[in-house]
């Protein structure tokens, strides 16, 4: 089963079903917003597996106040397991100021690609001068 998006929205069709028209702006918008949603998992320096982290507000006003104290923990010198970072999985993880700057950095980059991608499909630049492609959802236009 083959997934396309019809009027924005996410819909199952037959492997064999040939969609009328290239996706529209709203669906590129659409998978956009769905990637944020889910976010990524990054690797952090010291930790053992990597971190879950969502894309969705609020939990990217969250990022951003964890990012300003980390960096001024970092600025007193403290180098200790300050931070309670509570990750998509609801995992509790106590980071040190540069752990927690380090994800924190992760995160915003990886939805900054998110946006590139998700601005060049609508703008027709490179990669995507012929437009939209048939097949927006796949992993492979997207970062992972």
């Amino acid at each position: 089963m083959a997934q396309i998006y019809r009027n924005g929205q996410l819909v199952d069709v037959a492997d064999d079903y040939i969609a009328p028209s290239l996706p529209t702006a709203t669906d590129v918008a659409a998978e956009w917003q769905r990637r944020v949603g889910i976010g990524g998992s990054f690797a952090v320096t010291g930790v053992t597996d990597p971190i879950p982290v969502p894309g969705r507000q609020p939990y990217r006003e969250i990022i951003q106040a964890k990012l300003s104290a980390a960096q001024l923990f970092a600025a007193q010198g403290i180098t200790d397991q300050v931070v309670m970072f509570r990750d998509g999985d609801n995992t509790k993880h106590m980071l040190t100021p540069a752990q927690t700057i380090e994800i924190c950095i992760a995160s915003m980059r990886f939805y900054e690609a998110l946006s590139e991608v998700y601005w060049a499909m609508k703008d027709g630049t490179t990669p995507f001068e012929a437009g939209v492609p048939n097949d927006l959802t796949d992993d492979t236009h997207w970062p992972t």
